[in-house]
């Protein structure tokens, strides 16, 4: 879109100069404070003139109704992403006083880390009056002690904010106002009515009224009101809680479901044309929405007294982490799950890493320090096994190591070793119980499943679940393992796959930000469905040993062997695999007779 000529609007072209970050500040404030006595000098008919002179061009850019949404950017510097829109923002300041653009020459880290530290000291706040907006009730209590439900909006004082679900008298499409939401305090006043773009799918209004104090920062008057902004201090556009509740529940049971799409969504809703930035500044505002959540939930385990170290591993499954009265003791006090899934992979893209320093600390997830300190185990390890004579055989290496085995690994090494170097971190290695809530997840980082992230799961497990536990790839070859095949890792992995499409180009913070999201909706799934799952699997037990006692009592004397040889057969078994080093040679021969047939067609 061409930039419209600004002599038609008898405006001359403004002259920019390059200046730092703090005189585009004070030459802001500046202009900003001209513009406001300007404004408060201009009768009734020329504010409407300006509005309507607003609103015509922002419509044709393909605003919002209206109003510019901008990317968040960095407080004190005027950003646009239309050539339409920035003219007219120069004519106006050029017809109320000069303003001059500044040119921010900070790295992108920098201004993220800008934007974050701006954020850290409002989040307190936020959290208060977000809970504050959230469970507001009117205060009254009726005869049986229960307190009233939330007011509608004809009860609500005019100058009390109301829920954001709650329908405004006018859905007209508003006009920009005289007051910028930026504009500095009112002289002698208290209390500042501002007007602020929102985001809002329940109600579809395009602007929200709020007030701040003196001595309050705009977000957090804006989060009394039910919006959440996107800038702390100087907001240009507010996202409601309930639209950001509504994303956040949709990524609950959509995984897929990316900020783009939303943000395409919300644009259908409103009627208007999507643009990239719009899904910058939902995916800005996502994030702090979910901080403050997480600060929320956090208060909320402190008040439980569940706030101790790795609690949701110790005491997240009842049935692994609580006994019964007289309960009778079983063979494995826990049994669990661990391996390595590769779908969870994210690029490495430099670029993006060095810029976006934030880490978002859960306990699901263990420190890469903490895994990268068993690294050496295996080494250390192996010399030792050297050292001590052992009667089993397959644990002393012969002199002839089998060349299936050395041949697999490298051929695997070869192919998968550009795909490592090409991804930060290769998938996750996870852990769970056999109920299948989550214990821990170790992050792959440029490598396949290593040794050090089993290594460092088992410390875990050992540091903070007493008694004995079964963690096999063969739990049948186990007494007391009951009809579990342990592979309840496989199941949790078919589900987490849908994460993979939006994880892949993701910052390592939004990473585990949506792992952590995603595991935390499935372990609530798998509480919900505790009750029918044990049912089932001892319905399931009960029918298994019938059938067994009968089908035993038809085949043993079928194939000559009584119930005190299966245990001997067991032992065997178990025995062979445990020396077995190379593969029969029939089964070799068919494999190499497979290979050639595929390497025949390859040349055809």
């Amino acid at each position: 879109m061409t930039q419209p000529d600004q002599s038609r609007l008898g405006i001359t072209p403004m002259q920019t100069k390059k200046m730092t970050g703090k005189e585009a500040k004070a030459e802001q404030e500046a202009a900003k404070a001209r513009n406001q006595a300007l404004i408060n000098n201009l009768t009734q008919e020329q504010r409407e003139a300006m509005n309507q002179t607003f609103k015509r061009y922002n419509d044709d850019d393909g605003s919002l109704l209206g109003i510019d949404i901008q990317v968040p950017r960095e407080e004190g510097i005027q950003w646009s992403d239309d050539a339409d829109v920035e003219a007219m923002r120069l004519a106006l300041y050029q017809a109320q006083g000069s303003v001059r653009s500044a040119k921010d020459e900070r790295t992108w880290k920098e201004r993220r880390q800008a934007q974050h530290n701006a954020w850290k000291p409002r989040m307190a706040a936020l959290k208060t009056m977000y809970l504050k907006w959230k469970y507001k009730w009117q205060g009254k209590e009726d005869s049986d002690g229960a307190e009233d439900g939330p007011r509608s909006a004809s009860e609500i004082p005019a100058s009390e904010p109301i829920r954001a679900t709650e329908k405004p008298s006018d859905q007209s499409s508003p006009t920009l106002q005289p007051q910028p939401s930026a504009s500095p305090l009112l002289s002698g006043s208290d209390v500042q009515v501002r007007k602020v773009a929102c985001i809002d799918l329940n109600t579809l209004q395009v602007q929200v009224d709020y007030e701040v104090a003196s001595d309050q920062f705009p977000c957090e008057a804006l989060a009394a009101r039910g919006y959440l902004a996107t800038t702390p201090s100087q907001p240009e556009l507010a996202m409601s809680f309930d639209t950001l509740e509504l994303f956040r529940t949709i990524k609950l049971f959509k995984p897929s479901f990316s900020t783009e799409a939303f943000a395409k969504m919300a644009c259908y809703k409103y009627e208007m044309g999507y643009r990239r930035h719009y899904r910058t500044a939902l995916g800005d505002a996502y994030d702090i929405y979910i901080e403050i959540l997480e600060d929320v939930q956090r208060d909320v385990m402190s008040a439980l007294g569940w706030d101790t170290l790795d609690w949701r591993a110790i005491h997240g499954c009842p049935p692994c982490g609580y006994e019964l009265e007289d309960e009778e003791p079983t063979e494995w006090d826990k049994k669990l799950g661990m391996d390595g899934g590769n779908s969870l992979k994210r690029l490495a893209r430099s670029t993006q890493d060095v810029a976006d320093t934030r880490e978002f600390k859960n306990d699901l997830i263990l420190p890469r320090p903490f895994v990268d300190q068993h690294a050496n185990e295996v080494l250390k390890r192996q010399d030792e096994i050297l050292k001590i004579p052992r009667a089993i055989p397959r644990m002393v290496p012969t002199a002839n190591p089998s060349p299936c085995a050395t041949n697999w690994k490298a051929a695997e090494a070869e192919v998968k070793k550009h795909a490592y170097g090409a991804f930060e971190e290769t998938g996750i290695f996870a852990s769970c119980c056999r109920h299948g809530k989550m214990l821990w997840i170790a992050d792959m980082v440029r490598s396949g499943e290593k040794a050090k992230y089993g290594l460092s799961i088992v410390n875990k497990i050992n540091q903070c679940l007493p008694g004995r536990k079964l963690s096999s790839p063969s739990p049948q070859h186990h007494q007391g393992a009951g009809i579990e095949d342990l592979e309840m890792l496989e199941r949790v992995f078919s589900g987490s796959n849908s994460l993979a499409s939006i994880v892949r180009y993701a910052s390592g913070y939004r990473r585990h930000l949506l792992i952590v999201q995603y595991f935390r909706q499935w372990d609530y799934d798998k509480y919900t469905n505790l009750g029918r799952f044990l049912f089932n699997n001892f319905v399931q037990a009960l029918r298994l040993v019938d059938a067994g006692e009968l089908n035993l009592d038809l085949l043993l004397p079928r194939i000559n062997v009584t119930r005190n040889d299966l245990a001997n057969l067991a032992a065997e078994e178990s025995a062979y695999f445990s020396t077995l080093r190379d593969e029969p040679g029939l089964d070799q021969s068919s494999v190499e007779y497979v290979e050639k047939l595929e390497y025949l067609r390859s040349l055809e």
